[in-house]
């Protein structure tokens, strides 16, 4: 399973000020917090560190980052918090932030350990994805919308689709749903389709809506990334 939980390492002689220190534990708590929904679980939340061998989420911080992750408003995931765990003023939905929260949640569960209100979450969760971010007419998935679905940037990206198809295979596996699991393979089969560079082989990752090759900068062209 391609599964990283992100880490963050820091050397105490680097710090040596309480204020260093301080800023050592709060850019710490900053990488958790932006990655506890992409690659983590909510055990694991709970055996996070700073340099000082302190907790940095108390078990009801950790309760209620996980509860927050659920947009209730809108539907799907809200990922968007900063280091405190507080909405900051971001709306948009990246459409990897949305298949690696249900890749997280599923994987949470299939693994033994548990998430508040699994089972909803992860149905609004589907719902919100297949609704908003699946392009009927072109095929593929859109790579950003607003928090209300509204579509900010149509752009196929390789990268997100990679951890959609993770995201539903591991709901698949969890719930035995077979339409999740149809969905999975469809989203590989489309991909070899339209992705392949059929002259030099390999594939491209950043596309227009209509799956024509772009750059991912301004000052490179089109390009592999491994």
């Amino acid at each position: 399973i391609l599964y990283t939980q992100i880490r963050i390492n820091i050397d105490k002689n680097v710090f040596s000020t309480a204020d260093g220190l301080d800023m050592a534990k709060n850019a710490q708590k900053v990488v958790i917090s932006s990655m506890i929904f992409a690659n983590t679980t909510y055990e694991n939340l709970m055996d996070q560190v700073d340099i000082n061998g302190q907790r940095i989420y108390t078990e009801e911080e950790a309760k209620n980052l996980a509860k927050k992750v659920v947009d209730e408003k809108y539907g799907g995931f809200q990922t968007n918090f900063d280091r405190n765990g507080i909405r900051t003023n971001v709306t948009e939905k990246s459409f990897l932030a949305q298949c690696r929260s249900l890749f997280t949640i599923s994987h949470t569960v299939r693994s033994g350990y548990t998430w508040p209100n699994h089972e909803q979450a992860l149905a609004q969760g589907i719902k919100f994805l297949f609704k908003y971010y699946q392009d009927k007419k072109y095929g593929g998935y859109y790579w950003i919308v607003d928090e209300d679905g509204s579509v900010l940037d149509d752009n196929k990206i390789i990268y997100g689709h990679a951890f959609l198809i993770y995201g539903l295979s591991e709901f698949a596996l969890l719930t035995g749903d077979e339409s999740v699991k149809t969905e999975a393979i469809r989203v590989f089969d489309f991909l070899q389709d339209k992705i392949k560079d059929q002259e030099y082989g390999g594939y491209f990752e950043h596309f227009n809506r209509q799956f024509e090759p772009i750059k991912a900068r301004n000052d490179i062209g089109v390009f592999k990334s491994l």
